[in-house]
């Protein structure tokens, strides 16, 4: 049996928000609330504001997921929202904070 494109494209994502809010808690909590590639304090985004703002808390793939990288694992940080645009399917620029 083979997979719908559709199929492939869900694959390997964090569909149910409940899951997604659970990851992010945690990366939270492991990173300090502080940005993967800048290490700046982040904010959490309101869930009313559709706006995100430059220091909002979002999902990073350390490893681009057009590239290959996994939802999951150590593959996925959390980066403050200008970092993560301004790393958008191009080269990195930050050295990691390990």
């Amino acid at each position: 049996m083979t997979m719908s494109s559709a199929q492939k494209k869900r694959r390997g994502q964090l569909r149910k928000p409940a899951a997604r809010k659970r990851l992010r808690a945690r990366l939270w909590n492991e990173q300090g609330g502080k940005c993967y590639w800048c290490s700046e304090r982040m904010t959490m985004p309101s869930g009313g504001d559709p706006t995100p703002r430059d220091k909002d808390a979002t999902f990073e793939h350390v490893v681009d997921r057009a590239k290959g990288g996994a939802w999951g694992g150590d593959n996925v940080k959390l980066a403050c929202y200008r970092c993560n645009m301004l790393r958008s399917g191009s080269m990195r620029q930050f050295a990691a904070v390990t």
